[in-house]
């Protein structure tokens, strides 16, 4: 992708070009972006690469959606985008696109109350049809969970004092770095429990990145029949 260098007057870079990489040509392929508002990324998670289609979180709380051919490009929006610094959190987990989010309202946001999480998938249907950035709002969201006991008898605010960082590939469990008490923690969606998996060091502060282990398998032979 590409964008200006340098922001102006804060404003968030715009995406002004994409490269597509073929595996047919074994090339890759410059375009021009292609959907309906120019598109800011977000300075938080990675794009996901779900359905055949890379997703990006963007400014204007929304998602930018692009196919691997560079044929199909739209924008929907994300629901409960409440606070403007931090904008959520997208995964793939069974091969579903989780986004998460607080869902306090405008008043709490921040207060000594307990926030709570908000986690949605996106529907598969939205890969069917052309939606735009206004259609329909966020019907194309389902809500599998509202958690409110991530930590225990604590108050929090997710995107400064917990945040969620990464989510299981193939099981119901996301994972969130705690800064109040300075752990990764599992919480697992179908118990509604949090377990502490790991320390972190405090020089690993709120905006700093996190990156799942993937093993590199591609390199080991196979055993075949002899």
């Amino acid at each position: 992708m590409g964008w200006p260098d340098q922001d102006q007057d804060g404003v968030p870079p715009v995406v002004t070009g994409l490269n597509i990489y073929s595996s047919e040509t074994g090339a890759w392929v410059a375009m021009e972006p292609k959907w309906d508002i120019q598109v800011s990324l977000c300075g938080g998670p990675l794009g996901v690469f779900s359905e055949g289609c890379l997703h990006l979180l963007i400014h204007l709380d929304g998602l930018a959606i692009v196919d691997a051919k560079g044929l199909k490009w739209r924008t929907i929006p994300v629901p409960n985008f409440i606070d403007p610094s931090f904008s959520g959190f997208i995964g793939k987990s069974a091969g579903q696109l989780f986004y998460i989010n607080s869902d306090d309202s405008e008043e709490g946001y921040g207060s000594a109350s307990f926030s709570t999480i908000s986690v949605y998938v996106l529907s598969e249907g939205i890969y069917n049809q052309d939606a735009s950035y206004l259609d329909d709002g966020c019907a194309h969201w389902i809500l599998l969970h509202k958690l409110s006991d991530v930590i225990p008898k604590e108050n929090f605010c997710l995107g400064w004092d917990l945040k969620v960082i990464g989510v299981h590939p193939h099981a119901n469990i996301i994972f969130m770095a705690d800064f109040n008490n300075n752990e990764l923690l599992a919480y697992d969606l179908d118990h509604r429990e949090s377990t502490a998996v790991h320390h972190i060091e405090r020089t690993y502060l709120a905006h700093e990145q996190y990156f799942p282990y993937v093993p590199l398998l591609s390199s080991l032979r196979l055993a075949t029949p002899s």
